[in-house]
Formats: structure tokens, C-alpha cells, sequence
């Protein structure tokens, strides 16, 4: 007779129930992302977003702690949204980007930047 791993005793289950650690919940974006720098303008893809930040992909050599901004399309809406965000993590080509606060923008005129925000 089989039996399951439950009934031979082998599961373990946490003492404690999971509790989210993040500030933000995240959403799946998997869309083309548009890195802006002060130098240059990268085509990535973003594969997470949250209202803290972004997870995405780029093949460039983006500094831990630069400031960039970012330019997407909402995946229900299509609304392109425009924000600012610091690099805070890095893994080869992907990256992990916060969101400056009150650096977003829903305006699609082409003077965006106007102004670079201080790192």
C-alpha cells in the first residue's frame, strides 16, 4: 500500500503562519519597459511592478544607487506611465528599481524629464 508524504510524517508545516514582508503588492507586468538615463535610452522588459517599484530586465550596465526613469504601459489600461526610480539591485541583467516618491507621470508630452531628480 502507498502511502503520502503527510501520513509518513515527512511534511513539515511552519510553526508560524507566512506573513507578507513587503510594503507593496506585486503585479505581474510582463511588457517592453523604456530605461531613460541622463546618457542614454535602453529598450527592457518589465516582469513585475508594485506601487514601490519595478522588476525588470535590461542588457545594459546599470549602477546600484543611479537614478533612471522608466516608461510603460499599463497592461489594462494602456496608459503609458513615466517614473523615476533608483537602482537597488542588480543579478546580471535584471534589476531591481524603487520609485522615487511623487516621480510619476501620466502626461505623454515629449519635454519628459523636465527636470533630472537628485540622487
Amino acid at each position: 500500500m502507498r502511502r503520502s508524504l503527510e501520513e509518513l510524517g515527512e511534511v513539515v508545516t511552519p510553526k508560524h503562519a507566512y506573513r507578507e514582508k513587503r510594503r507593496w503588492r506585486r503585479s505581474s507586468l510582463n511588457a517592453p519597459v523604456r530605461i531613460l538615463t541622463p546618457a542614454l535610452v535602453i529598450d527592457g522588459f518589465g516582469i513585475k511592478v508594485s506601487e514601490g517599484g519595478m522588476y525588470l530586465f535590461a542588457a545594459a550596465n546599470l549602477p546600484i544607487g543611479d537614478t533612471v526613469g522608466v516608461e510603460f504601459r499599463t497592461p489594462n489600461s494602456e496608459r503609458l506611465v513615466r517614473a523615476f526610480g533608483t537602482i537597488r539591485s542588480r543579478a546580471v541583467y535584471l534589476y531591481g528599481l524603487e520609485f522615487v516618491p511623487g516621480g510619476f507621470s501620466h502626461r505623454s508630452d515629449s519635454t519628459w524629464p523636465i527636470s533630472w531628480p537628485s540622487a
